[in-house]
């Protein structure tokens, strides 16, 4: 083919290259020498952004909000984390929205996280007197986490005997970024740091949930 031969002449080397498009993207996909005494030469790397940021998306395509913002790294966990906390898990997109009109979300993260369990505790009560607990996307764009009732129930005095005060603070043993923060800023008034050494105030039914997977000693 006369591109091949080009290739040949202008880099003095005896192979052969095919071209395939594929969208936009162009890929050199098949290499061969013209006999077997010849060497492959270096084969180009190609990047292509419009791929890479398909990938992207396509791996966080369930975080995507109403307005077409994604989600990812640290924001995604802090979200992932108040999305357990809250536990009614309804319209999604339109909750992220409102999690990122929160100017200072992350200054306020361990604020509404208490809240948001506080709201979730709260709720068998409505649903129990028929009445329609507040969906998450509501209770972020009406500050919810402000409501002396929330903030209450987030200053309860913590029972370290109480396995259920534990699992509150400590969040779910699958959420990578509370693991990160009890790792690296354990909370107050709960004993040593158990990544560092052991803790004798953690129920043993604790232990036996969250040691092995967050590294505890």
């Amino acid at each position: 083919p006369a591109t091949a031969e080009k290739l040949q002449q202008n880099r003095g080397e005896n192979w052969v290259g095919k071209l395939c498009h594929t969208g936009e993207q162009v890929i050199q996909d098949k290499y061969k020498p013209i006999s077997n005494t010849e060497t492959y030469p270096d084969k180009p790397t190609t990047t292509s952004t419009t791929s890479t940021a398909f990938e992207n998306a396509e791996s966080s395509k369930d975080w995507i909000s109403k307005k077409g913002k994604v989600i990812v790294g640290r924001e995604l966990e802090r979200f992932k984390a108040f999305w357990d906390a809250f536990g009614l898990k309804n319209d999604r997109a339109e909750a992220i929205d409102e999690w990122l009109a929160i100017k200072q979300r992350v200054a306020l993260f361990d604020t509404i996280i208490a809240a948001a369990k506080a709201e979730a505790q709260r709720r068998p009560a409505l649903e129990a007197r028929k009445l329609s607990p507040k969906w998450a996307q509501g209770w972020l764009s009406g500050r919810r986490w402000e409501n002396e009732e929330n903030q209450t129930k987030a200053a309860l005095v913590f029972d370290p005997s109480n396995p259920e005060h534990w699992r509150a603070k400590l969040g779910p043993t699958d959420n990578k970024f509370m693991k990160a923060q009890a790792r690296d800023n354990w909370p107050s008034g709960c004993g040593p740091n158990p990544h560092e050494k052991q803790n004798k105030a953690i129920p043993a039914e604790i232990y036996g949930e969250y040691a092995e997977a967050w590294g505890w000693i």
